[in-house]
């Protein structure tokens, strides 16, 4: 790989860590961090390597590789099917290739583990890795029977959902560095009731100053790049008459589940998933009653038809981002017009819907679920507008990762966020409760007297 290319910045990001041989890259979204990883790569000038990551850009590592590192035998399995991912780790455990690399999904880790850990890699590498940060699951023991001298990640956002996530994180970047255990890590960072249930968290800055030594970040303004302007817009609407009678009654359900939760004074982490489940349904109400029975009035798909034929002028191209997969169907039913490019986690080709996008000018929006909001790049090349049709109930992260589609190196074009939000619904107390916690990143909701507060 020619180091040339890199950004000053990318340059500094890779030595960092090529020096300190283990590590996280957690630079903005759309900063590169592939770009800092592969000059990692060439500064070790290492011949064994291992890349572990999230299905969606699969395949564009692959190219990366060729792009940038074509002195690199890469090796993908070409199928989902265990007999073909199997006869490709046989390949590249019998190659004599001077440099190689084998690309895998965070999937076939976890099942197929058994023929990845016989053996000690030269550098493992994880993309997006807090997919690997809780340290209960069996996708982390997995992570943690591989051996390597050498091992990093990449994530803007790796705190996805709780400052726990760091411990399974930098705990197999650098085990033992937050603790002997996570029964340790637990006592000493998270607050817990009597039964155990966690409450909050303590001691953040010291968790800050002890993850500092193995972590290195560039935000964008310390980069020195400069983007055209982002504009954040709220589109503010009334349900229509039906809508508005069902969201009414299935609101009304759950400010009874709680009140009887509250009564029986039932301590339960599952009472809160539950609540959070139905305040799904509510937005799936407030995107269209399509998704929730036989009625297809939507005033959400009304009034973004009447916004778009307003937005996409000239060589404007929009991304259109919801949490239903049947919402993202619906939308592109709707929105024919635009010869619209999806990309849901069916969507078996999204290399193949990013470059409709990209390169039909009768394509002028992609519609996506959370499919969409990490490691896709190239959006930016078109498309400067974005619409989100719901909030994620995700944390602010998600938010981040969704935004950086669109905001990020090639960008050209002045940028506009439009949140679609129902008038007097959970859809505009969300939005708010999502940006209030930014700072945090955490868990959109903590506890059931958050959602109470959200309805009432």
């Amino acid at each position: 790989m020619d180091l040339n290319i890199l950004y000053p910045y990318q340059l500094n990001n890779a030595k960092f860590l090529a020096n300190l041989g283990f590590g996280m890259e957690g630079s903005f979204v759309g900063s590169g961090k592939s770009l800092i990883l592969m000059g990692v790569f060439e500064l070790l000038d290492t011949d064994n390597i291992l890349l572990i990551v999230p299905k969606a850009v699969f395949v564009q590592w692959g190219k990366n590789f060729k792009q940038f590192m074509p002195e690199f035998t890469v090796f993908q399995p070409q199928s989902s099917k265990a007999k073909d991912r199997i006869d490709t780790y046989n390949q590249f455990l019998n190659s004599n290739a001077p440099k190689k690399v084998l690309i895998i999904t965070y999937e076939w880790l976890r099942i197929d583990q058994r023929h990845l850990c016989n053996q000690t890699w030269g550098v493992i590498a994880c993309d997006e890795i807090h997919r690997a940060g809780n340290s209960m699951t069996k996708l982390y023991k997995a992570l943690r029977q591989l051996d390597s001298p050498y091992r990093y990640g990449l994530s803007a956002t790796p705190m996805r959902s709780n400052p726990s996530q760091f411990y399974g994180i930098f705990n197999w970047l650098r085990p033992g560095c937050l603790g002997k255990n996570y029964w340790h890590f637990k006592a000493r960072y998270e607050v817990t009731n009597q039964q155990g249930w966690k409450l909050g968290y303590k001691n953040l800055d010291e968790l800050a100053d002890k993850i500092r030594p193995y972590y290195i970040k560039t935000s964008r303004e310390e980069a020195g790049l400069s983007l055209p302007p982002l504009v954040e817009q709220d589109l503010v609407f009334p349900l229509g008459n039906k809508a508005q009678k069902l969201y009414d009654l299935v609101k009304k359900e759950i400010l009874l589940d709680i009140k009887r939760i509250e009564i029986n004074k039932i301590e339960n982490p599952t009472n809160l998933y539950l609540s959070v489940v139905k305040l799904g349904k509510l937005q799936e109400i407030c995107d269209s009653m399509e998704l929730v029975g036989e009625e297809t009035e939507s005033a959400k798909i009304e009034i973004l038809k009447d916004s778009l034929q307003d937005t996409l002028v000239g060589d404007n191209k929009a991304l259109l981002f919801t949490r239903f997969s049947r919402m993202a169907n619906v939308l592109a039913r709707e929105l024919s017009e635009y010869n619209p490019a999806v990309i849901t986690g069916a969507t078996k080709d999204r290399q193949e819907q990013i470059d409709k996008f990209r390169l039909d000018p009768t394509c002028k929006v992609i519609i996506g679920t959370t499919a969409l909001s990490e490691g896709i790049d190239g959006l930016q090349e078109a498309g400067n507008i974005l619409y989100m049709l719901d909030v994620p109930l995700g944390s602010y992260g998600m938010l981040t990762q969704i935004r950086g589609r669109l905001e990020r190196h090639g960008q050209q074009k002045r940028m506009t966020m439009i949140y679609m939000l129902a008038d007097k619904t959970v859809d505009i107390k969300l939005k708010n409760l999502l940006l209030k916690k930014q700072e945090m990143s955490e868990k959109i909701f903590g506890s059931l007297a958050e959602v109470k507060e959200m309805l009432e």
